[in-house]
């Protein structure tokens, strides 16, 4: 991500996801997200989501599908854990780890 260098570096097209990313975002969301060069890679911002539902988690599962490219950066813990307790194994294994929580791993 590097919208403010223009320079030659490629910066990678990024999408934050909303504060509370629910089943009534979850069509803008993804039509923002499909919006972004297809077959680029892909960054997924988490960092400001505190709550999201399986209509969401279900159409992120979907765009992974699409998006071969897709990771999710700076995930928050609320979106990580969502993830991780319901299953998403593919989308948690797309997300980076910050270097905190990999020193304490």
């Amino acid at each position: 991500i590097d919208p403010a260098n223009t320079g030659s570096h490629r910066s990678i097209p990024a999408y934050r996801l909303p504060r509370r990313f629910d089943v009534h975002q979850v069509e803008r969301v993804t039509a923002d997200i499909s919006a972004l060069a297809p077959g680029a890679p892909l960054s997924i911002d988490g960092t400001d989501v505190e709550m999201i539902d399986l209509s969401a988690l279900a159409a992120l599962d979907e765009l992974a599908d699409v998006h071969d490219n897709m990771r999710f950066v700076a995930p928050s813990v609320a979106l990580r854990a969502t993830m991780a307790y319901t299953g998403h194994d593919r989308l948690t294994a797309r997300c980076t780890t910050s270097p905190i929580f990999a020193t304490a791993a």
